[in-house]
């Protein structure tokens, strides 16, 4: 289970974290803090500039631990071969046409590439939705070809215009006789 499965797993029974619903980023804090293998730091944030302070000046205390170290750093793992420094974000590699564009009309988070019946639909869906649960945002799901062809045309037909299409053709024509040109002296000399 990922952090997004443990998160609705929790909230759909009724576990609540602070009576409120799981999120993907509160699960992640949860499995990243030695504090559940027996590892307490304090002092680590200044009181008065609220700024955190060098790992130096961290006061360590041992308490009990929830969970064994060995656990623990099997997980870490898990969860550091899954960051995107180590794997290329998908924003990079993604062939979806709208990617890091799209906002959730209804609460602002951002939308991305949900799939449903193994992939054969696409759409694009508020991930505080995807994160959190149907429940957080009253928004839907949007069919990704429609959108992206909905968008395609808007942008096509305000960008090339008769006019804005002569102007890209003339510079076209300009760069191409200014390369034959120095092709033409390149072969010359």
């Amino acid at each position: 289970m990922g952090c997004k499965e443990i998160g609705k797993y929790l909230t759909e029974k009724g576990l609540r974290m602070r009576g409120g619903a799981w999120n993907t980023h509160k699960i992640h804090d949860i499995l990243s803090d030695t504090l559940y293998m027996g590892d307490y730091y304090f002092n680590v944030v200044d009181s008065k500039t609220k700024q955190k302070r060098p790992p130096e000046e961290w006061v360590r205390t041992s308490i009990p631990p929830i969970i064994d170290a060995e656990l623990f750093e099997q997980v870490r793992k898990k969860r550091e071969l899954r960051s995107p420094d180590q794997t290329a974000p998908r924003q990079l590699t993604s062939n979806t046409l709208l990617t890091g564009l799209l906002f959730c009309g209804h609460c602002g988070s951002a939308m991305t590439l949900a799939t449903g019946k193994s992939g054969k639909y696409k759409y694009y869906k508020c991930t505080r939705r995807i994160s959190q649960g149907n429940h957080a945002c009253e928004s839907g799901n949007f069919p990704m070809k429609k959108t992206d062809e909905h968008i395609l045309f808007n942008v096509t037909d305000m960008v090339f215009t008769d006019h804005r299409l002569k102007e890209m053709i003339a510079a076209l024509k300009t760069m191409l006789r200014g390369g034959l040109t120095a092709t033409r002296a390149a072969l010359t000399s």
